[in-house]
């Protein structure tokens, strides 16, 4: 996991869609507008191209990571920064990832939702 999210910070795309298994299904939650289940490494890189569309800053601080066994990754910590419209936005978030062979299947991500409804609600005023 920590290899993941340094190649896709750095931009080393073919190394984080190599961590990816063919039969990956990435669920992002529904009330974001780019939020959905994304199946298969092609669908998810294009998912995670486009986020960043909707911020004006970004950043991710990752807290915790804790594996349990072999095959089950949950990574806490936090994303912040600005969304276009310039509303500030710091929310919490837990990450479950489920392993196979040292890739990833299964990427659900669950946020604060109080903080995460204020955000939603300034980013619909932008579009």
């Amino acid at each position: 996991m920590r290899r993941g999210y340094a190649a896709f910070e750095s931009g080393n795309i073919p190394e984080f869609k190599s961590l990816l298994a063919e039969d990956v299904e990435w669920e992002i939650p529904r009330e974001f507008p780019y939020g959905g289940v994304f199946r298969g490494p092609d669908a998810v890189v294009e998912l995670l191209a486009t986020i960043p569309s909707y911020y004006a800053s970004q950043h991710v601080e990752i807290t915790d990571f804790d594996a349990f066994g072999d095959e089950l990754v949950i990574v806490r910590g936090r994303h912040y920064g600005e969304v276009k419209n310039g509303t500030a936005y710091d929310v919490g978030f837990a990450s479950f990832f489920t392993v196979r062979d040292g890739r990833v299947v299964r990427f659900r991500e669950y946020v604060d939702p109080g903080k995460a409804i204020a955000l939603l609600d300034s980013m619909r005023t932008e579009q």
